[in-house]
């Protein structure tokens, strides 16, 4: 079978790569393989404005679903870590097993919405700037959910106190995650949070719902956790080589509790 290959040798002070597919390169309704590592990277298909997101590590494979696309691919390693790796990007027929094949935001949550949960409005708003340097993750040391009832309760709670007994503008987080893996939009994407002082304008804040000093949350979470920082860096919310850190990293505190602590050091270690 005949392929065609783009390789790319990286110095070690350049991070991203971007470049245009066109028509002429035959991919179309191919495959593109990487053969070196991880890849992280952001696309466009076609005149599409929508941008999309992807984790290819070695040997994984993405179908081209368009005619031309422009890529920004960021190199790192699965703990965040960045990396100069030969980029080794062939295209051929997709690999039998269906699996292997990524596609479009698969990695992206869903996230339940302000207005699903009745959240309440902000008496403000200040943007954030992005991609910022830090992911960082909280608890919020109250009893613990695990229905969407549940949650909603819980949540509503949370910014009720924020707004109403500590004075904030709205809920202190980006995002909440719940027992059951659902992910609650508290701030959102584009807000800057009240969750770590000296770091709120440079970092992504999220909470997982209940308290992590002895127990770890529940698998469900955790994996809605992962899916959120992978997310994050999809959407060019955080950089590359971006930092994951525990609130108690950033200031004098306990959170996130020491038992979710210990698992968010070893992630990032």
């Amino acid at each position: 079978m005949t392929t065609n290959s783009r390789q790319f040798l990286l110095p070690s002070i350049l991070l991203v790569l971007a470049f245009m597919a066109k028509p002429s390169d035959a991919f179309t309704g191919e495959c593109v393989c990487v053969q070196e590592r991880t890849i992280a990277a952001r696309w466009s298909p076609d005149t599409n404005n929508v941008t999309y997101g992807f984790i290819l590590n070695k040997g994984e494979c993405f179908k081209f679903l368009g005619s031309s696309y422009s890529y920004t691919l960021a190199l790192q390693e699965n703990k965040g870590k960045l990396i100069i790796p030969r980029v080794d990007l062939k295209s051929m027929k997709c690999p039998p097993k269906q699996d292997t094949v990524l596609r479009y935001n698969a990695l992206c949550p869903s996230i339940r919405s302000r207005a699903e949960w009745g959240a309440r409005k902000p008496k403000s708003v200040t943007k954030l700037r992005v991609p910022v340097k830090y992911f960082v993750v909280h608890h919020s040391a109250t009893r613990s959910c695990s229905t969407t009832v549940g949650c909603d309760k819980l949540v509503k709670g949370i910014q009720n106190y924020h707004m109403d007994n500590k004075g904030w503008e709205d809920i202190a987080y980006n995002f909440l995650i719940g027992g059951n893996g659902e992910v609650y939009e508290g701030r959102g994407w584009t807000v800057q949070g009240a969750h770590t002082i000296g770091y709120n304008s440079k970092s992504i804040g999220i909470c997982m719902l209940g308290s992590f000093q002895k127990y770890v949350p529940t698998p469900l979470a955790m994996e809605s956790l992962k899916k959120m920082i992978n997310c994050s860096l999809y959407k060019g919310q955080i950089i590359p080589n971006y930092t994951l850190a525990g609130h108690r990293d950033l200031g004098n505190t306990d959170c996130p509790g020491t038992a979710l602590y210990n698992v968010i050091k070893e992630e990032g270690s």
